[in-house]
């Protein structure tokens, strides 16, 4: 099914997809003072959903405007998101003035052998994904291309750690991640090329970079990429940042 969007859509409660379903940002070029579609439970998305989100622009400014209202380009949920599998695309997302261009997630983001595509998003903070608590992958890929962010965290910003269990986490033309507390790496591949963040955003941690039983490559990285408040441990797979620079931080 496809919806074509001239207001936002609100979920009161869960949501549970186990269908097809393309939204498109109609009239005004996308341009809403908040996210396009909001889910104020949690949010489940099964093996065989397909779920498109594109061409939202939400304009809300989250210092001056509601608090909530910025937060989210083009997807924001209020608990958890659990993608059990399936396939999550936000494509042409941005939250200029606010958090998480293509997905914002007040609680846990876990991905379960899902494909997650976010293409073309920009915020302040989180440009393509901002999770408040983990983000966990433990399956599947997690692609993000040319995403850019211009305070912390281009590609994603998570408040309490990245977690990588099994799955590919690739992140092409991408903005940096930002974990405030840790970055775990347990398995799988994370790839960072020709990354930016216009402020904070390193290639190790500010306490402490942990390598363990992992690969760790850093190919011409001027200091950005990755920046881990406390501690980027790094247990297993293979962390490959290429090209990457922040201007300030890190």
């Amino acid at each position: 099914a496809e919806l074509l969007l001239w207001a936002p859509v609100r979920f009161q409660g869960n949501l549970v997809l186990a269908g097809q379903l393309n939204v498109k940002a109609a009239g005004d070029g996308g341009r809403f003072y908040t996210t396009c579609v909001a889910i104020e439970g949690n949010f489940t998305l099964h093996p065989e959903a397909h779920l498109s989100i594109q061409g939202c622009q939400n304009q809300a400014d989250i210092e001056a405007d509601e608090e909530r209202a910025g937060k989210g380009g083009c997807l924001r949920v209020g608990g958890d998101a659990e993608l059990l599998g399936g396939q999550l695309l936000l494509h042409d997302c941005a939250a200029s003035l606010g958090v998480g261009g293509g997905i914002y997630v007040d609680g846990r983001l876990q991905s379960g052998n899902a494909t997650i595509d976010a293409e073309r998003c920009g915020a302040e903070y989180g440009g393509a994904v901002y999770a408040v608590n983990d983000m966990i992958v433990s399956g599947g890929n997690v692609t993000i291309t040319k995403s850019e962010a211009s305070e912390n965290g281009g590609s994603g910003e998570v408040g309490i750690g990245l977690e990588l269990a099994v799955g590919k986490f690739v992140r092409p033309h991408a903005r940096a991640v930002y974990a405030v507390n840790d970055m775990i790496v347990s398995g799988g591949g994370v790839s960072i090329t020709e990354s930016k963040a216009s402020r904070d955003g390193g290639s190790g941690g500010e306490t402490g970079l942990g390598r363990n039983v992992g690969a760790v490559t850093l190919l011409p990285a001027e200091g950005c990429a990755v920046d881990a408040v406390m501690d980027m441990n790094i247990s297993g797979g293979n962390v490959s940042i290429t090209k990457s620079e922040a201007s300030r931080g890190g």
